[in-house]
């Protein structure tokens, strides 16, 4: 049985960029579908997620590690980066 106590119930996912732990809502949701990676904005659609800080140094690190293409095993098309820059950016 597992005896952590826990001082919020709010889910937390690890960020890609990062390696670091986040509440759910303060990440954005990237999600495979089919061979295709898309931002997932509602947090609710099917398929294969990954978690990404709103930190531009969380974009470069995954950029720079290729982080995306080894999780989802799918080439990643340039836009993604920029789409993802510009709502990092607001």
């Amino acid at each position: 049985m597992n005896t952590r106590n826990f001082t919020s119930k709010e889910p937390l996912r690890r960020c890609l960029g990062l390696a670091k732990s986040f509440p759910k809502k303060d990440l954005i949701r990237l999600v495979k579908i089919s061979d295709k990676i898309v931002i997932d904005l509602s947090g609710k659609m099917k398929g294969r997620g990954a978690y990404l800080s709103k930190n531009i140094v969380a974009l470069q690190n995954i950029i720079k590690r290729k982080s995306l293409e080894k999780e989802f095993k799918v080439s990643v098309d340039l836009t993604l980066y920029m789409e993802l820059e510009a709502l990092i950016n607001g």
